[in-house]
């Protein structure tokens, strides 16, 4: 099983105009991820000035039901 960052790193290759989020959510769409693993993922990948501190929690509940 390849990791999110894997797919997330492939996905910025191939459209590096994209926001880091949408990439975040091409990496997890359908694979079944835990939601620890899409909040580790979120707080290594993700760049602090794209969000707000307060939407995290919002932010990984949307990733963790695609």
């Amino acid at each position: 099983m390849r990791s999110i960052e894997a797919r997330f790193n492939k996905s910025e290759r191939r459209e590096p105009q994209l926001g880091a989020y949408i990439h975040l959510v091409r990496a997890v769409r359908n694979k079944r991820f835990s939601r620890k693993n899409i909040a580790k993922a979120f707080k290594k990948l993700m760049p602090s000035d794209e969000y707000a501190a307060s939407e995290t929690k919002a932010l990984i509940d949307n990733l963790e039901r695609l």
